[in-house]
């Protein structure tokens, strides 16, 4: 409590800081908030604020003490609303199904494993330390028993999910660690469900929770012991998951277009650059030639970009243009699928001679897009570095400069009707969709007969 406590001070610290700031800055006073974005400020301002707070609450523990009960009463009026959702949904899902889980876009284990610890909480925060501590009310003892017997089935259901993800994409040390949290998640279900059962056996339910009490304890030191045990030089998250996905990958399971290359060499440690540089040496020849330009790459966010761009062959087929007699180089292509398009199936324009228009979706996703893209020589990318300090800095963070750059300026100044629209239209294009140009207030993409993207100057 005193830790909660001393960070909420920390954030109030923090927002205190940023208006005195912001009031400065009204006058033309920029020191303030120039100083705030200076880590080791920051760093300082952080320290001395929990620092302070905490010597400041430790000698007032009773006033902590009355804090923390008072918290505790607040939180516990929240467990009728949880229990009445919680028990409402385990209750639909036979009608339902679980498929609607995993077709949802929604992260299904994050939410069902906060949605256990919830329960988890607002339990103790209604049976409290001993039955001084614990609330009498029947309205929240009852929430509290219909909450103990949700966490064990969210559990389950979470555990399939993991399963099902990790069945689809292999291991990675997020996946392992979300493993762990259901082994405890489930832990706390059967120790809630088992006192349930101990209680309705016993018929006195009334009193159920004095078998919960001493099964937090219990819990709470194997958490501990596990905890201790993780931190042992003993396990290696990165190493496990770098051979599941190098074995995915060998064996065909994974394709080497699907393959997270990206976390293999940035996301898991030594072990998973030691996997990139066998597979360099040792892999098939696309795998060796991704392999190398993972390697290669010196930032995590353009792992992926340099793989595709480096690899057009396995994407040509995604090309189709309008008129089909004229086609983009080997290097246009990997530009425009640089810039996230024609990683799925897309259409080019051509709206002239150093200028086209590129129809499809952006990194994978479902909803289509359209974007202008204008051909640079190496001069004009010179001279717009030179004008430019903030294209300098761009050009700067990306390797290499492409020939094709997309016209984000003008996308900025003339997509207003784009905005109203809410941008991209979930349809499938395919080398026989009709796609025309028709005209409106400026120009914009039709695709089957249906609006797509942002509007562009004629």
């Amino acid at each position: 409590m005193i830790g909660a406590a001393s960070l909420a001070f920390t954030g109030i610290s923090f927002l205190l800081a940023f208006l005195i700031a912001q009031l400065f800055d009204l006058i033309g006073i920029k020191f303030f908030s120039e100083l705030l974005r200076k880590e080791w400020f920051v760093a300082i301002l952080a320290g001395f604020a929990f620092g302070a707070a905490l010597g400041l609450l430790r000698e007032r523990d009773a006033l902590v003490a009355t804090l923390q009960k008072l918290v505790l009463v607040i939180f516990a009026v929240l467990a009728p609303v949880l229990a009445f959702a919680l028990v409402g949904f385990l209750l639909s899902l036979p009608f339902t199904g679980l498929s609607p889980l995993w077709a949802s876009g929604v992260p299904t284990t994050p939410v069902l494993l906060f949605a256990a610890a919830g329960a988890a909480g607002l339990i103790n925060a209604v049976i409290g330390d001993g039955k001084n501590d614990g609330s009498h009310n029947r309205v929240l003892r009852w929430s509290a028993l219909f909450l103990s017997c949700c966490i064990l089935p969210l559990a389950i259901i979470a555990a399939i999910s993991m399963g099902v993800r990790i069945d689809q994409y292999g291991f990675t040390p997020d996946r392992i660690w979300g493993l762990l949290a259901v082994l405890v998640a489930s832990v706390y279900g059967v120790a809630y469900q088992v006192a349930a059962l101990k209680a309705g056996r016993a018929k006195a339910l009334v009193d159920w929770d004095d078998h919960i009490r001493p099964a937090n304890v219990r819990i709470a030191l194997g958490v501990c012991a596990l905890a201790l045990f993780l931190a042992l030089p003993i396990l290696d998250f990165g190493a496990m998951s770098a051979r599941d996905q190098l074995a995915r990958l060998k064996s065909g399971v994974t394709e080497a277009q699907k393959f997270d290359w990206r976390a293999m060499a940035f996301g898991f440690g030594p072990k998973g650059r030691a996997a990139l540089k066998r597979l360099a040496t040792g892999g098939s020849a696309a795998q060796q030639k991704a392999a190398k330009v993972a390697l290669a790459s010196d930032r995590r966010w353009q792992v992926e970009a340099d793989v595709i761009a480096e690899n057009i062959d396995a994407y040509r087929r995604n090309f189709t243009f309008e008129p089909t007699a004229r086609v983009l180089d080997e290097k246009s292509q990997s530009d425009i699928m640089r810039d996230g398009f024609c990683r799925t199936a897309c259409r080019i324009i051509w709206l002239g001679e150093n200028r086209i228009m590129v129809v499809g979706s952006r990194y994978n996703e479902n909803y289509l897009y359209n974007a202008i893209f204008s051909r640079n020589t190496q001069a004009q990318a010179n001279a717009i570095m030179a004008s430019n300090k903030a294209q300098a800095k761009q050009y700067a963070e990306i390797p290499k400069v492409m020939v094709w750059e997309r016209e984000d300026a003008l996308a900025r100044e003339k997509n207003a009707l784009a905005r109203e629209a809410g941008g991209g239209q979930q349809l499938n294009l395919t080398a026989q969709s009709k796609v025309e140009l028709r005209s409106v207030e400026m120009r914009q993409v039709y695709v089957d007969g249906k609006a797509v993207g942002e509007v562009f100057a004629k």
